[in-house]
């Protein structure tokens, strides 16, 4: 079959950019299958017929689906999972199509890349995400100010850790009583503490715990007033500024928050599994976002996604779980 369509090159241009775009984190492939192909004379290794850049069109389909899973999850919240995967589907079969058909138009050759919202390789987990800047104190039924002190993440379900970003007010951090996160396997531990640098605009972020200690704490910049920190990977100020992160400690994890009216802004983290979320941790409602209440809302963990390869000689199917957040534990 021949991909040779008008326009098809610079419709493949445009989105081969966006994919560059979208490949913001490093990819973790989890093979759920051996490749399958069906060949005349194929030996060991690379499908023989396969073209290199067929081969190089199946990874950019496959760094698409992780950077549009992470687009579609946090891009907004949903009911269920079903409004996950439908949001998505289209996303990825129109980048897929126009990439698929530009990177072999002129050829004899057809490729395909689809996701698998039902197949066993598909996994959702939870997104908490507080939208609008409040404390990061517990949330209460009421939506009145809480503990300082609580857990995200119980101690009885921990679950593995994808993700967890924060963006602070600067003047609202305290230099002596930091903001702190802890997450602990139960055997092992970071803590991380976000803090005021004196009262300048920087700010200083300091781990300890068994796990990734830091002999001094690290400062970073602040711009506007506010500063957006990777607490998971452990990096602020664009990416200029790195300390250990909470991705130190082999999940699965509980999440703890300590001085939590230390801090005011908003956050959201991954999760793999949900049960062990602090009960108070309501779903996501079309009024969440005008709340300063963090909420819970389904999102992609993991992707069944299949590349199909034909050409006059061969047949070449592959597919693959594609892991948004990386490992992030169990």
């Amino acid at each position: 079959m021949v991909n040779d369509r008008p326009g098809t090159n610079r419709r493949g241009q445009i989105m081969l950019v966006g994919a560059l775009a979208l490949a913001v984190l490093l990819l973790a492939l989890v093979p759920v299958y051996n490749a399958v192909f069906m060949a005349e004379g194929a030996g060991a290794g690379e499908p023989e017929g396969v073209s290199d850049t067929a081969l190089s069109a199946e990874a950019v389909g496959i760094r698409a689906a992780q950077g549009l899973a992470v687009r579609t999850g946090h891009g907004s919240v949903y009911a269920d999972t079903d409004e996950v995967a439908a949001a998505f589907d289209p996303a990825f079969e129109n980048y897929t199509r126009l990439h698929d058909e530009a990177a072999v138009a002129g050829s004899d050759t057809y490729v395909r890349t689809t996701f698998d919202a039902d197949a066993p390789g598909t996994e959702y987990g939870v997104r908490v995400v507080q939208n609008r800047s409040g404390y990061l104190d517990k949330p209460t039924v009421a939506h009145t100010p809480g503990p300082k002190n609580w857990f995200v993440v119980r101690n009885s379900n921990r679950t593995g850790l994808g993700w967890f970003t924060a963006r602070f007010d600067v003047s609202n951090l305290s230099e002596t009583d930091r903001f702190t996160v802890v997450a602990s396997n139960g055997t092992h531990s970071v803590e991380l503490g976000v803090g005021s640098d004196g009262g300048s605009t920087d700010v200083t972020v300091n781990a300890s715990g068994d796990v990734g200690e830091m002999d001094e704490p690290v400062t970073c910049s602040s711009r506007a007033g506010e500063i957006v920190v990777d607490l998971y990977r452990g990096s602020a100020d664009r990416g200029d500024c790195t300390f250990t992160g909470l991705d130190a400690v082999e999940g699965p994890v509980s999440v703890r928050i300590r001085n939590g009216s230390s801090a005011y802004g908003v956050y959201e983290l991954v999760v793999r599994n949900g049960t062990g979320l602090q009960p108070t941790i309501e779903a996501c409602t079309a009024a969440s976002p005008s709340t300063s209440s963090p909420c819970s809302s389904p999102t992609f963990w993991q992707l069944a996604v299949t590349t199909r390869v034909e050409t006059d000689r061969t047949a070449y199917e592959n597919r693959v779980n594609v892991s948004v957040y990386g490992a992030g534990g169990d």
